[in-house]
C-alpha cells in the first residue's frame, strides 16, 4: 500500500469515528411529532410539530420544539431548557432568554415548556403540582401550571390527542405516539 493511500484510509477511520461520536451525542432521548393548532380571541393557527428531547445534564432536559404552517411556511424552532430559550425563524436566532416572556413578545402566545414534555409522554409533570380531574373512559383531565390539560387517544402510554386551555388560548396537538430513541 502507497503511503498516500495509507494515510488517506488512516484520515478516513479518524473522521468516520469522529462522526458517529457527533451522531450518538445529538440523538434525541424522545421525540414526537403531528399537528398542531393555537387559537387566541385574535388569531387561530395550524400547522405541524416537532418535539425532541435530550437527557438532562447540568442545566436540566434540553428540548426543541419546532412549529411551521403549510409547506414548512413560518417555521419556528424554539430550543432550550427550563430556564432558557432560544426563538429561530428563517435561521436566525430572534431572541435569547426566559422561555414564557419571549413567547409572548415574539409569537404572541406562550406554552409551558417546562411541563409539555411530560403532557405529551401522557402525564403531569411531576415536579410541578396539579389537581387531577375526574377521568373519562381512555382520557386522563388534570390541572396544572394553570392549564387545564386532557390527554386522550392513548397508543400505549402515549397520548395521541393533548388539549391544553388557559384563559383565553387553546392549544391542540395531535400526534403519532411519541417514541424513546
Amino acid at each position: 500500500m502507497s503511503k498516500s493511500l495509507f494515510c488517506i484510509v488512516i484520515l478516513l477511520l479518524f473522521l468516520s469515528g469522529c462522526r458517529s461520536l457527533d451522531v450518538g451525542e445529538t440523538q434525541p432521548d424522545f421525540v414526537s411529532s403531528g399537528k398542531v393548532s393555537l387559537k387566541t380571541p385574535n388569531q387561530a393557527r395550524s400547522g405541524r410539530f416537532s418535539w425532541e428531547e435530550y437527557r438532562a445534564d447540568a442545566n436540566g432536559v434540553h428540548y426543541v420544539l419546532e412549529v411551521w404552517g403549510p409547506l414548512g411556511q413560518g417555521r419556528t424552532r424554539l430550543a432550550g431548557t427550563d430556564e432558557f430559550l432560544e426563538i429561530i425563524q428563517n435561521g436566525k436566532i430572534l431572541a435569547q432568554g426566559e422561555s414564557q416572556l419571549l413567547m409572548l413578545e415574539h409569537l404572541g402566545w406562550s406554552v409551558p415548556l417546562d411541563v409539555l414534555s411530560a403532557w405529551i409522554k401522557g402525564a403531569p409533570h411531576p415536579d410541578t403540582p396539579f389537581d387531577e380531574m375526574a377521568t373519562e373512559p381512555g382520557a386522563r383531565l388534570f390541572n396544572q401550571a394553570r392549564w387545564q390539560v386532557t390527554l386522550s387517544r392513548f397508543e400505549g402510554v402515549h397520548p395521541t390527542r393533548i388539549s391544553a386551555v388557559r384563559g383565553t388560548l387553546k392549544v391542540l396537538l395531535v400526534s403519532r405516539p411519541g417514541r424513546n430513541q
